[in-house]
C-alpha cells in the first residue's frame, strides 16, 4: 500500500508540477509576446520616420535641382540679352542689362553653393567648373579698354569667350542636370 500511496502521491505532485510548469512557459510567452509585439512597433515607427525623412530630403534634392536648372537659364538668358551684337528700342540700357545679369549670376552662385550637397559629384563638379568660367568671363567682358582715348569694354573677346561657354558648356551640363533630376522624379 505504501506503493501505491507513493505512486499516488508522485502523480499529484506530477500534475502540479505540469500544471505550475504550464502557468510559467504561458508567462514567459505572453511576456515575450510583449515584449516582442513593442519592439515590432518602435521598428515600425522608426521605419515610417525613416521612410519620411528620405522622402523629404528626395523632395528637397529635387526642388533644389529645379531651382539651379531655372536659375541657370535665367543667367544665360540675361547675359545673351547684354552680348547681342544689336540692342533694340524700348530694351533696357546696357548698364541695366549688365546689372541684371550679374544679380542672377549671384544669386545662382549663392544658390548652387549654398545647396551644393544635393547634387552627386560630378554634376557639382561640372557647375563649379562652369561657375568659374562664367566669372572669368565676366572679367574679360568687365575690364576696361581704351580705344582711341575713350575706355570701352572688349566686347569681341567677351563675345567669343562667351559663344564657346555656351557651345560647348552649357548645352551638356543642361543635360546631365536634366537627366538627374528625371532620375528623381522617376522619369527615365
Amino acid at each position: 500500500m505504501d506503493w501505491i500511496k507513493l505512486l499516488k502521491d508522485l502523480g499529484i505532485f506530477g500534475i502540479l508540477v505540469a500544471g505550475f510548469t504550464f502557468i510559467i512557459r504561458l508567462y514567459i510567452k505572453l511576456t515575450f509576446s510583449k515584449e516582442l509585439e513593442r519592439y515590432k512597433g518602435e521598428l515600425q515607427k522608426e521605419a515610417i520616420s525613416f521612410k519620411t525623412t528620405y522622402e523629404n530630403l528626395h523632395t528637397q534634392r529635387a526642388v533644389v535641382i529645379r531651382s539651379v536648372y531655372k536659375k541657370l537659364i535665367s543667367a544665360q538668358w540675361a547675359f545673351e540679352s547684354l552680348i547681342k551684337p544689336l540692342q533694340l528700342a524700348g530694351e533696357s540700357p546696357i548698364d541695366k542689362k549688365a546689372e541684371k545679369a550679374v544679380k542672377l549670376f549671384n544669386d545662382l552662385l549663392f544658390y548652387f553653393h549654398s545647396n551644393k550637397i544635393y547634387f552627386n559629384k560630378e554634376i557639382a563638379g561640372q557647375l563649379d567648373n562652369f561657375l568659374q568660367k562664367f566669372k572669368e568671363i565676366w572679367r574679360i567682358f568687365n575690364k576696361p579698354k581704351v580705344l582711341n582715348g575713350k575706355v570701352t569694354r572688349d566686347i569681341d573677346a567677351w563675345d567669343r569667350a562667351w559663344q564657346e561657354l555656351t557651345a560647348k558648356e552649357i548645352p551638356p551640363l543642361l543635360s546631365k542636370i536634366e537627366d538627374e533630376f528625371r532620375k528623381i522624379i522617376g522619369i527615365e
